[in-house]
């Protein structure tokens, strides 16, 4: 009997684990959502750079600041919405960083550059009669990120990458001159 059992959930295990088996499990240690800023160009890191986070649900932008790696950790809520509480002063980004953000749990949030043009594949949806047609930006679903990472489109150069699952690749380029005087 006990000898059984052990072979069953050895065998349970191993399907459980199996990339073969279709499905790969979402690891329970991923509690955040890591975005990586590169270089359009030639795939070096992005720091000092400010991301503007859209969450469905929020008036205001989050606003993170990547680090020395161009790295912008941002963890996940447990109530399921983006919350913010104001327990330490924010110093990145001019002080207009968002002190301790978070994302939804099960959610999706949409990413651009401040200091920087993102270089991500936009959707022109049809405007009602008479508007201006408007670019959409992408949604970038967080249990698909925490269960294989993915990869923004790369539209401004030939810079690749390879995501971790928990991990957000995001490509920008530097604004041209034209743009820094329009803005």
């Amino acid at each position: 009997m006990a000898k059984g059992s052990l072979l069953a959930l050895s065998v349970l295990a191993a399907l459980a684990l199996n990339p073969a088996s279709g499905q790969t499990p979402t690891p329970p240690t991923l509690r955040r959502v890591r975005i990586k800023v590169l270089s359009a160009k030639n795939g070096a890191p992005i720091n000092n750079e400010c991301l503007d986070i859209f969450v469905p649900g929020r008036v205001r932008a989050l606003v993170v600041g990547t680090d020395k790696r161009g790295v912008v950790t941002v963890p996940l809520s447990r109530t399921g919405t983006a919350d913010v509480q104001a327990a330490r002063p924010a110093r990145a980004c001019n002080g207009a960083a968002t002190p301790d953000a978070a994302l939804p749990v099960g959610g999706s949030f949409q990413v651009m550059g401040d200091y920087y043009v993102a270089c991500q594949e936009y959707s022109f949806p049809r405007p009602p009669k008479n508007a201006p047609p408007r670019r959409a930006f992408p949604n970038y679903s967080i249990r698909k990120i925490l269960r294989t990472g993915v990869v923004a489109a790369n539209t401004c150069g030939k810079a690749r990458a390879k995501p971790e699952p928990g991990e957000l690749i995001f490509f920008e380029r530097p604004r041209t001159f034209w743009e820094k005087l329009t803005e």
